[in-house]
């Protein structure tokens, strides 16, 4: 039930007290929105829309045909100088975004999202050309609903976006794919067939299905992770496997480390050989919460009454 200058007051604040932390420095971003933020992607949508809504009811020559999906846009134009007209105009109306265009190529084929638009308005899935066709390899140590859900993803995504002309050529192509990332010809073609019959099946009520009691996500073992699953499954509990140990998170550091004191989940020890054994006792908390900052702000109060205590310096 909020109001629409709360809702503004609101979206202000958030973008205006967006900081960031680099190399132990603090700044403050002045332009924009944070990125990973549901609020900035929700505006970066709108301020889109806002732009090309107003590009197509303020030009006076506007394309015959136009979507867009996020950040891509596919027209119709009667020639390229009739395109480059319209960019023309769409940049016009906004200092902070440049459009960029892609004309169509000789064949007169033109790429959208992951779909390639043909000039006889076929279509056919699109990859670009630094595209390797390397995927999870069937020997990999994962688990095998992984595995077999890039079965399912490939085929569902072949009768989703390919006319009938192109279809077999990309389903030849993802056998070929999954092939030379060693996945058995059988395991390849059980599950192509599975998911085409199932998308003849009528799609059945979300609602009608039954919700696991609880959800456990766990490390994957390979020979431990598919006996527990099925013992989670009689008990109606939904089991995933996550990893946190990736050749990303080894060898990549994307953020800087923060400093001891600001570090939480910490062990910590205060000298205070005045103390007796009690009262320090009291001061062995593991594991704690807060950052160790804090804590010692704690202990700072708690001892300051005590006469001739200084604290260690931190």
């Amino acid at each position: 039930n909020l109001s629409s200058k709360a809702i503004d007051t609101l979206i202000s604040f958030c973008l205006s007290n967006s900081y960031f932390e680099y190399n132990h420095q603090y700044y403050q971003q002045n332009k924009g929105g944070p990125m990973g933020s549901p609020l900035t992607v929700a505006l970066a949508e709108i301020r889109v829309t806002e732009i090309e809504t107003t590009a197509l009811l303020t030009s006076p020559d506007p394309p015959s045909f136009y979507r867009h999906f996020v950040d891509d846009g596919y027209g119709r134009f009667r020639d390229k100088d009739h395109a480059m007209s319209f960019l023309t105009l769409i940049n016009s109306l906004s200092d902070d975004l440049v459009y960029t265009i892609e004309h169509p190529a000789d064949n007169g084929s033109l790429p959208f999202l992951d779909i390639l638009i043909h000039g006889d308005n076929s279509t056919s899935v699109y990859r670009k050309p630094t595209h390797t066709d390397t995927y999870t390899n069937y020997e990999t140590s994962a688990p095998q609903s992984t595995k077999d859900a890039l079965i399912r993803s490939l085929t569902r995504r072949a009768y989703n976006i390919c006319s009938p002309k192109h279809l077999d050529n990309e389903l030849s192509h993802i056998r070929k794919i999954l092939i030379n990332n060693g996945y058995p010809h059988q395991r390849i073609d059980t599950l192509m067939h599975k998911t085409k019959d199932a998308l003849k099946r009528p799609k059945t009520d979300p609602s009608t299905a039954v919700e696991p009691v609880s959800k456990v996500s766990i490390p994957y073992f390979p020979n431990l992770s598919k006996p527990l699953r099925c013992i989670s499954r009689r008990h109606q509990v939904k089991l995933t496997f996550s990893s946190n140990l990736t050749l990303r998170n080894i060898l990549t550091k994307t953020k800087s480390t923060p400093k001891a004191i600001l570090t939480p989940n910490v062990i910590y020890e205060i000298p205070c050989g005045q103390w007796t054994e009690s009262t320090v006792d009291r001061q062995n908390d593991l594991f704690r919460k807060d950052s160790l900052n804090t804590r010692v702000l704690q202990e700072e109060q708690e001892i300051c009454p005590i006469p001739n205590y200084n604290m260690p310096p931190r």
